[in-house]
């Protein structure tokens, strides 16, 4: 059993008997994991109240090689991102992004100490962005998946036909098992379709170039936005079967699309 330390965000947080809380949380240096914080639940925890979804975490744990829960035995707030917990417009795109990452990374740094290192800096980057902003919020979201998959090694070819590689303009069908942007000439091949008109491809490669807060200075029309969650939905649902079912994604859809 060693003793580690590393920055983790809490993605899902259960009660275990009267006391105890089972974590889940991704960490910088070793990826998804499942962690028992004793005592959690009683009046005089350490932890006091920061062992909650969303909490951005300086952890110290043991590590047991053979168990698939390990001992938490140290938590330091880092960020408790106040501007998404008070605003439930915030909170629902936050919660999708920890969904999806729960959903979609192995647990024990099974990707690799670099994409656990990759994909946790992309996670504090987006939540810090919903955090802090105050329009656009759906950017976040897109910004978030473009990043993911070029992180778990997918292709997402959108400036160049993914045949020929010659660059594309205009409106274009894409191929989602071939991985991105088709043009005219080469989509000659029976197969799965989207196409994406020229707004919103352009709209989507200057998004992908973007950084930080920036993200939120994009103005999707109410056209973009249902084109690009449907193109984004096919490639996701037919390159990572997991992706499907995620109630927190359907559900926050469901409240941003009331009128």
């Amino acid at each position: 059993m060693s003793l580690e330390k590393t920055e983790g965000v809490i993605l899902r947080s259960i009660p275990k008997g009267e006391t105890s809380k089972i974590l889940t949380v991704y960490t910088r240096d070793f990826g998804k994991l499942a962690l028992i914080a004793k005592g959690a639940k009683g009046p005089k925890s350490k932890f006091g109240g920061i062992l909650e979804p969303l909490s951005h975490l300086a952890i110290v744990f043991y590590m047991k090689d053979s168990r698939e829960v390990q001992l938490l035995s140290q938590g330091d707030l880092l960020n408790f991102f106040p501007g998404i917990r008070q605003d439930l417009e915030k909170t629902w795109p936050a919660l999708a992004v920890c969904d999806l990452l729960n959903r979609l990374m192995p647990p024990r740094s099974g990707v690799g100490k670099e994409k656990s290192r990759a994909s946790f800096g992309l996670l504090l980057d987006v939540l810090r962005g919903i955090d802090g902003a105050d329009r656009n919020l759906i950017n976040f979201w897109w910004w978030f998946l473009i990043k993911l998959i070029k992180i778990l090694g997918y292709r997402l070819e959108l400036i160049r036909c993914v045949r020929c590689r010659q660059a594309v303009e205009g409106t274009m069908a894409v191929r989602v098992e071939k991985g991105g942007v088709i043009c005219p000439r080469c989509d000659d091949e029976p197969g799965r379709r989207t196409v994406l008109t020229a707004g919103s491809l352009r709209f989507l490669v200057k998004l992908s170039g973007l950084l930080g807060p920036a993200v939120s200075t994009l103005n999707p029309s109410k056209g973009q936005v249902k084109e690009i969650d449907f193109f984004l939905d096919q490639f996701l649902k037919f390159h990572i079967e997991s992706f499907q079912g995620l109630k927190s994604i359907k559900f926050w859809r469901e409240m941003r699309d009331r009128p």
